[in-house]
This record gives structure tokens, C-alpha cells and sequence, in this order.
């Protein structure tokens, strides 16, 4: 797939993931969210929708999955898992094409995902873990370098650049890696595209970034995200 048509999304992709999705009744149970430490960064509103049909729409996921099948990405990092929606879906493509993904929250894993990545091995892992402590980070020291990494954790511009220090102390990046952040501000401005845009900066002028307005894991039921994407040229 050209550069140009990578940040589209096939359809195929859309389906594959909606029949996929299909298959799951529950994400996570009230009483594993109320289990959270953060609920699993879930406000209510969210819980009530996350089972729903998500609509037709591409989602984060879906356009997780095409950046990883046009660049044949190998080894995910997404930070922030949450319920474990959006990791699920790119992990079960991925460790199909034989790559390998782990997951980075500050939560322990969700119950329902774990016994959904029964049987991957080391295929799919978790790390549970706060994103700016260093001996978390530590434990992913040697499951690197990744090709696509996902940022959605705090939402917060000191966590980005708290997880660009570590993905650079560790050489956690691959050259050539993606880098996806979820929830910048849908003007283009602010502080988290600040830190975004610095963080992509600090890559070289190999890269380009683009902001891409796209459903999040609750699918149509509420507006879009921005998303910020930094690639090769």
C-alpha cells in the first residue's frame, strides 16, 4: 500500500474487525471495573456504550491494523490498554502474521482480556505498569524494539514526553517505527499537540506527522478523536 493511501482505511479491515468484535458479549464486568484502581479509565457513560454495535465507521483500531498490515509492522507497544479493545484487535491480526504485541497500563489486566490471550504465549503480553516510573519501563527493556506504538494512557502532556524519554532511554522504537497518539485536541492546538509535535520533532526530518479525526472505542455513539500519526516520509 502507497504512503499516500495508508492512513485510509479498507473496508475489509472495518468488517473483519466488526465480525470480530461480534464474538464478544462483555468487555469487562462492573465489578472488574469497580476492581480498577481508575476503573479502568472508564467514566460511566463509556462502560455503558463499550458493548454496543460500534457502526460502520473506521475506529482507532481499525486504522491501528491498516498502518500494520501496509508497513507488515512486527511487534506493537500500545500504552494505555484500558479494557483492552482496541489492543485485542490489532494483537489478533498481528500475532496472525506472526508479530508480537504487548500491552502497558497502569491497571492490572482486564480479566476478560486475559483469558482472551489464553494460549498466545509470548505471542501477546502485558505489563502493568505507571508510565513514569523507570522500572516499569524497565520490564520492557527486552520485548523491543517495537515498529508500532500506540499512545493512550493519560491523555496528559508530561505523560508524552515522560513515555518519550523511556521509549528513547530503552531504543524502544525501531527505525522507521510508527508512533500513534490518541486524544489531542481537535483544533490542532494545544498543549498535548505541543508535546506531540515536540516528541515528533526529536525523530529528524524523516517523518511526517498528520492529525486524523476518527472514532474512538465507543465507535459512532460519540464524536470522533483526534489522533496525531508520525511516519516516514
Amino acid at each position: 500500500m502507497a504512503i499516500e493511501s495508508e492512513l485510509t482505511v479498507p473496508r475489509e479491515i472495518v468488517d473483519e474487525n466488526r465480525a470480530a468484535l461480534a464474538t464478544v458479549p462483555r468487555w469487562i464486568t462492573l465489578e472488574d471495573r469497580a476492581a480498577g484502581r481508575f476503573e479502568y479509565g472508564m467514566p460511566t457513560r463509556a462502560y455503558e456504550l463499550m458493548d454496543l454495535p460500534m457502526g460502520g465507521s473506521p475506529m482507532i483500531a481499525d486504522l491501528l491494523v491498516a498502518i500494520a498490515r501496509a508497513r507488515d509492522s512486527r511487534r506493537y507497544l500500545e500504552i494505555g490498554v484500558s479494557a483492552g479493545k482496541s489492543f485485542w484487535l490489532v494483537a489478533r491480526d498481528m500475532v496472525a502474521r506472526g508479530g508480537a504485541c504487548v500491552g502497558f497500563d497502569f491497571e492490572a489486566i482486564n480479566p476478560t482480556l486475559r483469558s482472551m490471550l489464553a494460549g498466545w504465549g509470548d505471542a501477546a503480553s502485558y505489563v502493568e505498569g505507571d508510565v513514569f516510573d523507570p522500572r516499569a519501563w524497565d520490564r520492557l527493556a527486552d520485548r523491543g524494539p517495537f515498529d508500532l506504538v500506540f499512545s493512550d494512557a493519560l491523555h496528559d502532556p508530561a505523560g508524552l514526553r515522560a513515555e518519550h524519554e523511556h521509549l528513547r532511554r530503552l531504543d524502544l522504537t525501531a527505525p522507521g517505527a510508527v508512533i500513534v497518539w490518541d486524544d489531542l485536541e481537535q483544533s490542532g492546538e494545544g498543549p498535548m499537540w505541543s508535546a506531540v509535535r515536540e516528541i515528533h520533532a526529536a525523530r529528524g526530518g524523516v517523518y511526517t506527522l498528520t492529525g486524523v479525526a476518527i472514532n474512538g472505542w465507543t465507535g459512532e455513539h460519540e464524536p470522533p478523536h483526534m489522533v496525531g500519526v508520525s511516519r516516514p516520509r
